[in-house]
């Protein structure tokens, strides 16, 4: 499969990155996110579509997590408009673009997505990672520990340029239970959990970073 997303080539430098956003101390649940710019901003009335997760070729049913994304926005950023995901996917298809098979470099999707349906942005996340580490050393310093790795790329559909990358990583440690002659460990959770606290934590940095208006851009 081609490497479609942004800074093609580069998915070792984002691991890196990730790699470095890892702890080193122990808690039960810890999660690092990286992003640029630090500011973006918008206009008042613009359209942000948030997109489905993907892996690879395969694309994750998480609608709910879209359902939440788009209810943190608005409630946060009410200058700020988001559109629902299975409407948009209806829509879109009468109009010869797939949004559940959109990604950040399939420049005429994006124009005719911006044109038809009057989308400003377009969120893409893609997992990178996620691992259950089920390791049966308990000596294993990844040993029982729920880890996901998601980048979030926002693209302008007006220019098709990207406007903001993100990496966060998140890890849930086993829980530990200090015994006489040696100490018991279990983790209950799924890596799941690790990757809703990273898409989470993401959405929470592009509120961030968008949360500072423009009364009207240069040149329009």
């Amino acid at each position: 499969m081609k490497e479609f997303w942004p800074y093609p080539g580069k998915s070792r430098a984002i691991i890196a990155i990730a790699t470095m956003l890892g702890c080193t101390g122990y808690s039960c649940t810890s999660t690092r996110v990286a992003a640029y710019p630090r500011v973006v901003g918008h206009v008042n009335n613009e359209v942000l579509l948030v997109t489905d997760v993907t892996s690879e070729q395969t694309t994750l049913n998480r609608t709910d997590l879209i359902a939440w994304a788009n209810k943190a926005i608005t409630q946060k950023l009410p200058s700020l408009k988001t559109r629902d995901y299975m409407e948009t996917v209806y829509r879109a298809r009468q109009h010869g673009v797939h949004v559940e098979q959109l990604v950040p470099t399939d420049t005429a999707a994006l124009r005719a997505l911006h044109r038809h349906l009057n989308v400003t942005y377009a969120l893409f996340p893609r997992l990178i990672l996620q691992r259950e580490n089920e390791s049966r050393d308990p000596n294993s310093p990844s040993y029982d520990v729920r880890e996901a790795v998601l980048q979030l790329v926002l693209v302008d559909l007006r220019s098709q340029r990207v406007l903001w990358n993100c990496v966060a990583r998140s890890r849930v440690s086993p829980l530990v239970h200090e015994g006489r002659t040696f100490n018991y460990s279990f983790n209950p959770m799924s890596s799941n959990r690790a990757f809703t606290l990273a898409y989470r934590k993401s959405i929470n940095k592009l509120i961030r970073a968008m949360d500072f208006y423009y009364p009207q851009r240069e040149g329009g």
